[in-house]
């Protein structure tokens, strides 16, 4: 059996099946030029995106769409990381109520006040993200010249910026 597989792909990928995995080009003419396999950053530089902590895309994007200078830029970068903090923390909050709430399920207490009790952290949560979604915007704002302010209002409105 292992002797069909290799003549099968001998003939399927003249220039072998690494030529085709790689992206590389396959020239059955020999050209080594043609024939050289791409190394492993060559292949996959379309694919590189910048890692760490912040929200990178919707910077770009706002940076693009509403042509923000360096102070700007610099100023909507910690209003987008503050808020990504603060939603990051509404979800922890929303998972460790929900945690709780499974907990009471499977107890003996279940009376509405205990349940309440329960979901008040998640409420607080809520409270706390929209008060913030609120001060980020007015910053926001504040940053935005009266062009750029039309645009963010176009973009929201679009739905090609979510707050």
């Amino acid at each position: 059996m292992r002797h069909f597989y290799k003549s099968y792909y001998a003939r399927s990928f003249p220039c072998g099946w690494r030529r085709y995995a790689y992206a590389g080009s396959c020239d059955p003419a020999g050209n080594e030029a043609a024939n050289e396999i791409p190394s492993f950053q060559e292949s996959r530089h379309h694919r590189s995106r910048s890692g760490g902590f912040g929200a990178r895309r919707p910077l770009r994007y706002l940076s693009y769409r509403l042509d923000l200078d360096d102070t700007q830029q610099r100023q909507v970068a910690e209003l987008l990381d503050r808020l990504k903090i603060d939603r990051e923390q509404a979800r922890l909050d929303e998972k460790k109520t929900l945690s709780e709430l499974a907990t009471m399920v499977a107890g003996e207490e279940n009376s509405v006040d205990a349940f309440q009790r329960t979901l008040a952290p998640r409420v607080e949560a809520a409270r706390n993200l929209q008060t913030s979604v609120a001060k980020t915007m007015q910053e926001l704002a504040d940053i935005l010249d009266a062009d750029q302010r039309v645009e963010l209002s176009a973009l929201i409105r679009s739905g090609g910026f979510r707050v």
